[in-house]
């Protein structure tokens, strides 16, 4: 693909200096603000750094990810006329903290909402940067205290917590476009919102969560990425599924949207596709689906399109047990250099990994067919769960360190269970509820102590397991480049 192509974004000063009067504005809540130092002793993240350029970070992977929902929400409501624009928090942080570029962020945001008096102020969080959404909407009240404040995110899980020492008005818990089209609609009405679906409030001093709605899917529109700064290194997502059936019990997304799924139609992510080519500039693309569902006919579609087309180069995540020697030869003739699956753990009795990944042999032939139609592999491994001990995970440390010997893995992702409010059971028992400890962290590992611990392992045991395993498949990765 020719890399001059157009780009129709705008500078980053561009888009701060905007004044112009909008009625909606909406605000992705940062994750990257610098937090303090824990003391941790991190000599595995620098024996990994120096051991191997391939043992950390997903081909065209970033240590930040914009907020691809946001973006899609802020399609659909100008497809519905809505006057919206997106203040994107973290975007700017990184530029502010990696490019150079001098903000005050949050200092510009109150700038902007005073200039342009939007009536309704959205603001999208995750659990660990809910702190900072409590405290933007409280600045915002006193900056425009006739406004409706509205959060969105994975956040709004905890709606009690979501409403404490914070100004929200309206919290929405399901799919962001069609609940916030809808609540616009009555706030700009003046009418009473509160019979919508998925919405939370206050009554009487009393949190009312109203009934979630069935999800729907991704609205026919491609994410807004002309709202973000053209500094900003590019790699869109394109999703072709909303939601998740496999019901893993250490997920949050797949709870969140009620362990559905929702596959877009082919001519959709086909036509989604062309236009990001059409008009951004950018290496590689994903397929950002945490499971691309690969046995069905959309998939073949999209990959027949692809294989016709030159669109450069993309990656995907899928599941051992979607991969088959149809659907490997489908991805290689579709160009597709990488795809990421989770391995999670080899040995352990958990009957939900097991349905992603059915044993340590049937994952090895497998990654063997994607060796040789020459697809990279990115393996995620998981410490922590419930029926985890330490024996377990030594022998979960050797798998990984076989999978790079014998060539099955080319980079590994290793990371720790984090037990949000809506996936926690009775095996775990919880240390701490500071998720903010989780804010402003790297994509390859934590670089903290486990919120929790195991009947079988405590958090320390945890942390100390992920450590050796990062060491471990560090050392492999340097014994394999020497060789």
């Amino acid at each position: 693909m020719n890399k001059e192509k157009r780009d129709i974004r705008r500078s980053v000063y561009e888009i701060i200096n905007e004044t112009s009067q909008i009625d909606v504005m909406l605000i992705n809540v940062p994750s990257k603000w610098m937090k303090p130092k824990n003391g941790l002793f991190c000599l595995p993240n620098v024996h990994l750094e120096l051991s191997s350029n391939n043992s950390n970070m997903l081909f065209g992977d970033q240590d930040y990810e914009p907020n691809h929902g946001l973006l899609t929400i802020v399609s659909y409501l100008q497809s519905k006329d809505v006057n919206v624009d997106l203040y994107d928090m973290q975007t700017l942080c990184y530029l502010e903290k990696n490019k150079n570029i001098k903000i005050n962020v949050e200092e510009k945001l109150y700038d902007m909402l005073r200039i342009r008096s939007p009536r309704i102020v959205g603001l999208s969080c995750m659990t660990p940067t809910l702190p900072i959404a409590k405290r933007i909407s409280n600045s915002v009240r006193e900056i425009l205290p006739d406004s409706t404040i509205i959060l969105g995110g994975m956040a709004s899980i905890d709606v009690n917590d979501c409403f404490l020492e914070s100004n929200f008005d309206v919290i929405i818990r399901g799919e962001g476009e069609y609940v916030l089209y809808e609540l616009i609609n009555r706030i700009n009405e003046n009418s009473t919102y509160h019979d919508l679906d998925s919405i939370s409030y206050i009554e009487n001093g009393k949190v009312v969560n109203n009934e979630i709605s069935p999800i729907k899917g991704q609205p026919n529109v491609s994410p807004a990425y002309y709202l973000l700064p053209k500094e900003l290194e590019l790699v869109p997502r394109i999703y072709t599924s909303r939601g998740c059936i496999n019901c893993c019990d250490f997920c949050s997304p797949s709870k969140f949207f009620g362990h559905k799924c929702i596959v877009r139609a082919a001519d959709q992510v086909i036509n989604e596709i062309v236009e990001i080519h059409e008009n951004y500039n950018f290496d590689v693309f994903l397929i950002g689906d945490l499971t691309f569902y690969m046995n069905n006919e959309s998939f073949e579609h999209i990959c027949r399109y692809l294989s016709v087309n030159d669109f450069g180069k993309w990656w995907c995540q899928t599941q051992i047990s979607q991969l088959n020697e149809r659907s490997i030869s489908l991805l290689r003739n579709a160009k597709c250099c990488e795809v990421a699956v989770g391995f999670e753990d080899m040995s352990i009795g958990n009957e939900k990994i097991r349905k992603k990944n059915p044993s340590k042999l049937y994952a090895k032939n497998i990654c063997r067919l994607l060796k040789k139609a020459r697809i990279k592999i990115q393996g995620y491994w998981l410490f922590g769960t419930e029926k985890e001990n330490f024996e377990s995970s030594l022998e979960k440390i050797k798998d990984m360190c076989e999978f790079i010997r014998e060539d099955l893995m080319d980079t590994v992702h290793i990371s720790f269970f984090i037990p949000y409010p809506n996936v926690i059971t009775s095996e775990y028992f919880i240390d701490s509820n500071n998720y903010s400890r989780y804010v402003d962290l790297k994509s390859n590992f934590y670089d903290e102590l486990p919120l929790y611990h195991t009947k079988y392992l405590t958090s320390k045991e945890i942390y100390l397991l992920t450590q050796l395993a990062i060491s471990c498949c560090a050392n492999e990765f340097y014994k394999k480049r020497i060789e």
